[in-house]
């Protein structure tokens, strides 16, 4: 099967192409990994900065925590939080900027300032105008394998049927195949064992014939292998986490430590090339 390629706003993704590194911006405060999380609007355009240097491929801005527990947000304040910094990292830089969000309310505005890319970990399930609305706008989309909420689908089989139920709706809403990325969803309060099992198994996700993103950084499975409580401490385990991914495929990564990541794509790159000296 294969080769399979996308667009993720500007940016070619896919095989026979980089792996692209999409760095994070947090805007709740109730983000898993608080050094993610920026308060204020100068400390995000500074974090941007910082990741643009380092070498990322994209900016995903999120205006809601997806963590589990995490408390309810209304629209218009995750509209509010999300605003001022696409348009300013628009504004600055030429970065494609994709927004993570369930809402079209949300992904409209976001459109407005600069976005062209929308993360949705719901496969486009939460918000039925969803679908519409990015095929309206010619955006492009990740969707994540959900069922009734995000990351709920923990066997390989019902992940897989999951995102497949989620690029039937994306497709019969008109939305271009070469405009999807899909994210089988490591995490969101899965058993850690399932994490595994889905980054063991990553290329069984090519059934689905579209690239690849994966999210790893700093999460729960990795501190229950390694006995880590806090985030902080999972970076290491990231890396290694990361490394398995690259070599089984992954196009996109998903990020809290852009030059760490870049560093790993690098190094895995040069020890799986068959070009000598490389």
């Amino acid at each position: 099967m294969g080769p399979f390629q996308a667009q993720l706003g500007p940016v070619t993704v896919g095989d026979h192409e980089d792996v692209a590194v999409m760095g994070i911006i947090n805007l709740d405060p109730y983000s898993f990994y608080q050094p993610s999380y920026f308060a204020s609007s100068k400390e995000a355009l500074s974090a941007a900065k910082m990741m643009i240097e380092e070498g990322a491929d994209i900016i995903d801005v999120g205006g809601v925590s997806t963590a589990p527990g995490s408390p309810e947000v209304s629209v218009d304040t995750e509209k509010r939080r999300v605003a001022t910094i696409i348009q300013q990292i628009a504004q600055n830089w030429d970065i494609p900027i994709s927004i993570d969000t369930q809402r079209t309310q949300v992904v409209q505005t976001a459109i407005r300032y600069g976005a062209t890319i929308v993360n949705d970990v719901s496969g486009l399930k939460y918000d039925p105008d969803m679908a519409k609305t990015i095929q309206d706008s010619g955006v492009s989309c990740v969707l994540m394998a959900a069922g009734n909420r995000p990351g709920d689908r923990a066997t390989l089989p019902e992940i897989i049927s999951a995102l497949e139920d989620s690029l039937q709706i994306a497709l019969s809403a008109g939305i271009p195949s070469n405009h999807i990325v899909v994210d089988p969803g490591i995490g969101f309060g899965k058993p850690f064992k399932c994490d595994l099992e889905i980054l063991r198994n990553l290329r069984r996700f090519r059934v689905l014939e579209q690239p690849i993103l994966l999210g790893v950084s700093r999460k729960h499975f990795i501190g229950e292998v390694l006995g880590y409580s806090s985030p902080h401490d999972r970076l290491y385990g990231t890396l290694a986490a990361l490394t398995i991914a690259l070599q089984e495929g992954v196009h996109v990564i998903r990020t809290h430590d852009i030059l760490a990541a870049q560093d790993c794509v690098k190094m895995v790159n040069a020890l799986l090339s068959n070009k000598e000296g490389e």
